[in-house]
């Protein structure tokens, strides 16, 4: 008898079991199903998009225009300006060095060399 017990014991927790079983696979399968759709929907084919550009050529050819001809008037308005800058750097030619000299090398201070360094570093838009 109490082996019968038993059974009829474990019998609703088994059916628990079984039912908490059958909702998941129901709610994989739901998610499946959903995410099918969903990509089915988010892959547009090229025809599509050629359905729609043919559908609204008419705009999209008037705003081609408007945007050629407010190009087109404002190149032939507009002023031309033309301008150029250069910096050129001259320096003294060394003599080659020469390691078993003797004589020392001697580099007068050259001011104009001087200059044109400080204005190399200070010339901040030649480095963009």
């Amino acid at each position: 008898m109490a082996e019968g017990e038993n059974v009829a014991s474990e019998r609703p927790r088994v059916e628990a079991e079984k039912g908490r079983i059958r909702a998941e696979r129901a709610r994989i399968a739901n998610e499946r199903a959903k995410a099918q759709t969903e990509s089915a929907e988010d892959k547009l084919h090229f025809l599509d998009y050629w359905r729609v550009v043919k559908k609204r050529k008419e705009i999209i050819i008037a705003i081609l225009v408007i945007v050629v001809s407010c190009t087109f008037v404002y190149s032939n308005v507009a002023k031309k300006t033309y301008s150029s800058s250069s910096r050129i750097k001259i320096t003294q030619r060394q003599r080659p060095m020469d390691p078993f000299s003797t004589e020392p090398r001697f580099m007068p201070f050259d001011q104009y060399e001087f200059e044109t360094h400080r204005a190399c570093l200070e010339s901040y838009p030649d480095l963009e």
